[in-house]
């Protein structure tokens, strides 16, 4: 199966060049042709479009885990686009906003002598202080709320597909965009080593350019068909952020779970949630739903083993091994 879905979406990706010209029909998840009017977006939302349908069909058979793979690439992309242009967006903001303080404070400096660019140093002193002090820090002083960076966000996009290179790709542009050349550098790398990855999708350094008017239009109108992804995609629980190289990688994933099993005090946890990362990158390979069951068994975890017993049956009813799980399951939960 993994080697006939392997051939076959390639093949389905080059049809896919130009989109269907009629309007979605809910039994074959194909959606109208859309277009922002700039090349390089317009064939990312191509490749999606086709990675939607794909997994729509999985949908459709019950196997959610399986469409997920192929939406979840969907959600993925246009999720993390879409966060770049927010947090360039906002980065604009602040750079007008920092410029129209200067005027205006040369103004009141002029007519009343008076220099606030101390204040301005103090408040961005405590905004730092924020920023370090993390979810610890709610406001500094009374009626002051200081706002802190959303950590969280970009690892939540990339969570949604481990195998979609277009969340880290967007992270590193963001970073870039903000100076920090030597971060994104790694979050390009990953991308760029991402076998998933059209190399003729990876220049949206235009985007850097772009007025705030333009990219607010723009992020407004990939909200759509953000929805229209999100709509058939059930994979949003799924938070990942240990460390990955090659988060696209089952394998990878699997080599590093064992590697926190090793030595004399094995982290479990850890381990547990490297194997669960194998099973999002490769939902196609019945090895992936065992190694998670037995170290469900392992650590009488039969809550969740009763959801492996149950996909992995789903794929291959006769297995022997998932049948044995489930009667283990029936004796331990009572």
């Amino acid at each position: 199966m993994k080697q006939l879905i392997t051939l076959i979406a390639p093949i389905l990706l080059l049809l896919a060049g130009s989109p269907a010209v009629h309007a979605a029909e809910p039994e074959d998840g194909t959606l109208p042709p859309m277009s922002v009017g700039q090349p390089t977006i317009d064939r990312l939302i191509r490749q999606c479009d086709s990675l939607y349908t794909i997994g729509f069909s999985f949908a459709a058979k019950g196997l959610s885990r399986m469409a997920d793979w192929y939406i979840g690439q969907s959600v993925a992309a246009i999720s993390s686009l879409r966060g770049a242009i927010t947090d360039l967006y906002m980065a604009k903001k602040e750079v007008r906003e920092d410029e129209e303080f200067v005027s205006d404070n040369e103004l009141v400096k002029s007519e009343l002598g008076i220099d606030l660019s101390g204040l301005m140093d103090f408040a961005k002193a405590l905004q730092g202080m924020a920023d370090e002090m993390g979810d610890a820090v709610e406001t500094l002083m009374p009626g002051a709320e200081i706002g802190r960076e959303k950590r969280l966000w970009w690892p939540m996009r990339e969570s949604v597909s481990l195998v979609s290179p277009y969340g880290p790709l967007f992270h590193g542009l963001v970073l870039e965009y903000k100076g920090n050349k030597e971060e994104a550098a790694k979050y390009y790398a990953i991308a760029m080593l991402n076998p998933y990855l059209d190399p003729g999708i990876v220049d949206f350094g235009f985007l850097a350019d772009m007025e705030m008017d333009e990219l607010l239009a723009l992020s407004r109108k990939l909200s759509g068909r953000e929805n229209d992804y999100r709509n058939v995609f059930s994979g949003n629980d799924f938070y990942f952020e240990l460390p990955a190289y090659l988060p696209w990688s089952a394998e990878y994933h699997r080599a590093m779970a064992i590697a926190w099993l090793e030595g004399d005090n094995p982290n479990y946890y850890t381990a547990f949630h490297y194997l669960e990362a194998a099973l999002h990158t490769d939902p196609f390979d019945i090895v992936n739903y065992e190694n998670l069951a037995r170290m469900c068994v392992a650590t009488g975890n039969y809550r969740d083993l009763a959801t492996y017993v149950s996909e992995g049956l789903s794929i291959d009813p006769d297995n022997a091994f998932f049948n044995g799980m489930a009667e283990v399951y029936k004796k331990h939960h009572k």
